[in-house]
């Protein structure tokens, strides 16, 4: 699994224009990815997902998903590292890995989870606890959540993490650049707040705010989260050391 992380600065950067220059640009851009890589790896080590304070309404809700993430454990592994061909044939309902964090901020927490289509490759879903039973999130045109993350080279990957701000941030790399888009959700809609995105190919910096194209100054000085927590293989331990 790989990081999530907000890749924004403050501070203005003016770049070589000169051959030299540009190719130590894009070191300089590898080393920050590199460098953010790590500290997520720090934190996942330390224990990336975090537990509050459980109210009876949380329990409630726990209890539920730890039912639904059992029943529904994916016991799909892909063969070797770098494996592309070799597809998930399990229902789409299993869950490779999942992350409890309470998204709308009401007291009862989401689970969000992932299903393993194949080496890289998973389709998000967003579930809430609700009148007794796990349901699927939908968004604004009432449509049910389903988020496609891939990642189809050796270097980069996927993960999905939550912010300071409640905000759910789906990652994306490959070999030519990266992907981040920061959800958040409100009255029980989940909706696409921002994105970021960086193109290797084109040497340039993709920001967008509400769907709508903002030059990176005015995405850097708005979009101010760090992720806090990142999703975790769907297993026993984890369930029980995460869903309480």
């Amino acid at each position: 699994s790989r990081f999530l992380k907000d890749f924004r600065t403050k501070k203005q950067v003016v770049f070589d224009t000169t051959e030299e220059g540009k190719e130590a640009n894009i070191m300089k851009k590898y080393w920050k990815i590199f460098t953010m890589a790590a500290m997520m790896m720090v934190v996942l080590t330390l224990g990336g997902i975090t537990t509050q304070a459980a109210s009876p309404k949380w329990k409630k809700a726990c209890k539920a998903y730890n039912k639904y993430l059992k029943k529904n454990e994916s016991a799909y592994t892909p063969e070797y590292e770098g494996n592309w061909y070799t597809a998930n044939t399990e229902k789409s309902s299993t869950i490779s890995q999942f992350l409890i964090a309470d998204l709308d901020k009401n007291g009862v927490p989401e689970l969000i989870a992932a299903h393993m289509n194949g080496m890289k490759d998973q389709t998000i879903y967003v579930f809430t606890y609700k009148k007794g039973k796990v349901v699927k999130v939908k968004d604004k045109k009432k449509k049910t959540v389903k988020i496609d993350a891939r990642s189809y080279t050796g270097f980069g990957g996927n993960s999905v993490g939550i912010c300071n701000k409640n905000h759910m941030h789906v990652d994306e790399s490959w070999g030519s650049g990266h992907h981040t888009i920061i959800y958040k959700m409100k009255k029980n809609k989940l909706t696409c707040y921002a994105e970021w995105e960086w193109n290797n190919m084109e040497q340039r910096t993709i920001t967008k705010i509400n769907e709508k194209d903002v030059p990176e100054s005015v995405y850097n000085a708005k979009i101010n989260c760090q992720v806090k927590k990142c999703w975790v293989d769907n297993t026993s331990s984890n369930r029980k050391k995460y869903v309480k």
